[in-house]
């Protein structure tokens, strides 16, 4: 079984026998469908509508998911490398174990009522993201940007760089309602 390692995190992949797909095989909307075992390389998942699906060792490289819907998912052991998916909006995703975001953007994206406790986000772009009723406890931003996330105090128990704190901070003077005086 062969596995990658984002930070702390590892995550199983599929099977070496597992083709990879450069075009998607599914609708544009998925519903109630379980993806497992897979990778897909370089595929177009713009404006795409996921509801209630389950992903689990799968590896997703070069994709965009730009403006993404997600109500409701299970994630396990899944990997996206190198994928953008600015002003997606994910709402009540769950990762359960081994999930990675490494090279990803994220600019502008929604994370709603999410459980990403554990997940590591490796040299994305964070810029503009919010976490809006979000737990990321255990979970690793080491390497990432993070000017503008809206949402901080749902990053609690994550993993930083000191040189991430400033950017963090506007976010968290905001949510304390704090007014600074210049």
């Amino acid at each position: 079984m062969e596995t990658a390692t984002v930070h702390d995190v590892r995550v199983l992949l599929p099977d070496d026998e597992e083709d990879t797909h450069t075009t998607w095989p599914h609708n544009d909307t998925l519903a109630k469908e379980t993806l497992s075992h897979a990778a897909y390389s370089g595929v177009d998942l713009a404006g795409h509508r996921w509801h209630n699906v389950k992903i689990s060792r799968v590896v997703f490289t070069d994709c965009r998911f730009t403006g993404l819907t997600v109500n409701g998912a299970e994630l396990a052991d899944v990997l996206f490398r190198d994928c953008v998916f600015d002003y997606a909006h994910m709402a009540r995703v769950r990762a359960t174990s081994g999930v990675a975001f490494a090279g990803c953007r994220l600019v502008e994206t929604v994370f709603e009522d999410c459980d990403l406790s554990g997940v590591a986000m490796d040299g994305c772009r964070l810029d503009g993201a919010q976490f809006d009723g979000t737990r990321m406890d255990g979970g690793d931003l080491r390497g990432s940007t993070t000017e503008g996330v809206g949402g901080v105090l749902s990053l609690r128990g994550v993993t930083l760089n000191a040189d991430q704190i400033p950017s963090l901070m506007s976010g968290v003077a905001s949510e304390l309602g704090w007014r600074i005086d210049p």
